[in-house]
C-alpha cells in the first residue's frame, strides 16, 4: 500500500483529486474486503469512490464462466445494474452478504467522520470534494 500512498500523495500535492472505482464480489473477495477497503480509502485520503457490485453481463467472459459454474442467480435484467441486486453466487460469501457489505461500505465511506478524515489527508479541492461527498451521502 505504500506504493499507492506515494502516488496518491503526489497527485494530491498537484491538486488532483482521486475518484476510485471499486468493484466488490470478485472471486478472491471475502467478507473482510469491505472493512479493509474502507480502511485503505481512509488511510490514503481517497476523495471519492464509485463502488459497484460485480455484474456478469451477458456476452462477457465472466457471464459465461458464471453460467458454466452454475453461479447465476437470475437472468432477469433487474439483477444486472451493479447497484441494487447481486446477479450471481459469490465464492466466499452469500449474495446477501455481498449486498449488505457493499451497502455498509457505501454508508461508512460517506459518513461524516470518513469524509472529514479523508479530506483532511487529501487537502485537495476541499469545498468541491466536500459537496460531492455530501451528495453521495444523501443518495444512499
Amino acid at each position: 500500500m505504500s506504493k499507492y500512498k506515494s502516488i496518491i500523495d503526489l497527485l494530491h500535492k498537484n491538486g488532483i483529486s482521486i475518484q476510485a472505482g471499486i468493484i466488490f464480489g470478485l472471486d478472491t473477495d471475502t467478507k473482510d474486503v469491505f472493512k479493509e477497503t474502507l480502511d485503505a480509502c481512509n488511510e490514503l485520503g481517497i476523495d471519492g469512490v464509485t463502488a459497484s457490485i460485480l455484474t456478469p453481463l451477458p456476452g462477457t467472459p465472466i457471464y459465461e464462466q458464471m453460467k458454466n459454474e452454475g453461479r447465476l442467480i437470475s437472468t432477469d435484467w433487474t439483477y444486472y445494474n451493479g447497484k441494487t441486486r447481486v446477479a450471481f453466487k459469490p465464492k466466499n460469501m452469500t449474495a446477501e452478504e455481498l449486498y449488505e457489505g457493499y451497502m455498509w461500505f457505501r454508508r461508512e465511506f460517506y459518513s461524516i467522520s470518513s469524509i472529514l478524515k479523508r479530506l483532511s489527508i487529501s487537502k485537495t479541492n476541499l469545498l468541491h470534494n466536500f459537496i460531492i461527498n455530501l451528495g453521495y451521502r444523501l443518495s444512499i
